[in-house]
This record gives C-alpha cells, structure tokens and sequence, in this order.
C-alpha cells in the first residue's frame, strides 16, 4: 500500500511518502522515522471507507465497478472488498499505531471506533501477513496479544 500526501504549507515538511517497505539504501531506523511523520489520520480514513462512497470521473464508471464487484461471485462481494482495503490500512498503521499507543482504539476523536486487531482480524479473505515490528520498544505482552487477536481465521501463512 503505497501512499503520498503532502502536508498543509507553513508546517516546513514535504511530500510524506509511506510505501510500507524501506527506500533504497534506507535502514529500519531510517524508515520507521519516515514513516512515523505519516499522519495517522490518512490511516483512519482508510479504515472507515466504503468503496460505495467513493467517487469516480464518471458516475457511470461508478456504477459500472461497484455492479461488477457486486455481480462477480459470491453474495456480500463488495463488503468483502471493503473489510480488505480496511485491514490494507490497518497492516500499515500498525507500528505508528504502537508506537503512539493507540493500538486499540486509534482514532481519539471518536473513542472505540477505530481498533486495529478488530479491523485485520475481519479481512476472512486475508492468507497471508507480514509485519515487522522489530526494532521498536513499545513491543511487549500486551502489544503480542492484540497483534494475536488481530490475526484472521484465514490466516495460512505468517
């Protein structure tokens, strides 16, 4: 999941790019610096979307992605792909998350809205996950045991 934003000017920083895997060159350290400048608030957005909401050039092209998400397969397809773009967010939020100890409920201006393990753990598509929370301190029991009911039931591959 790469993402790009570029913060509001006066603030002195540049474009923050969160590509969810370190730059050329870039050690953990470096990258976990980098990527702990990316606002959290880009992360909770993604966690509450609904693909339905969404907007396109076209309302036609609209209504044309959600017919075929919705039509191709098995009943309950579009929610499918909103629990997946959810946990997408909530995988690359994770180590901010941990870091500004908010693991289990993110969002702080709307208290028990946003929790991390709630949103993976929901994604029953997901096979495979990797995280790396290496390097950084906050990693105790209590961090383990909600990245441990985070994990979905599908899980086939850690």
């Amino acid at each position: 999941l790469d993402m790009v934003t570029v913060p509001e000017t006066g603030t002195g920083l540049g474009a923050l790019l969160f590509p969810g895997t370190p730059l050329p060159n870039e050690t953990l350290s470096d990258q976990r610096r980098r990527e702990r400048a990316f606002p959290m608030s880009i992360f909770i957005s993604g966690m509450r979307v609904q693909l339905q909401d969404g907007n396109a050039s076209r309302i036609e092209d609209k209504h044309r992605i959600l017919e075929f998400i919705s039509s191709n397969g098995t009943e309950g397809n579009l929610e499918k792909a909103n629990r997946t773009l959810r946990s997408l967010f909530a995988k690359a939020a994770w180590a901010n998350a941990l870091a500004l100890g908010i693991v289990e409920d993110c969002d702080i201006g709307n208290p028990g809205t946003v929790s991390l393990p709630e949103i993976l753990s929901a994604d029953d598509e997901r096979r495979q996950l990797s995280l790396s929370l290496a390097q950084m301190d906050e990693v105790d029991s209590a961090s383990m045991d909600s990245l441990a009911r985070g994990l979905p039931q599908s899980l086939e591959e850690l």
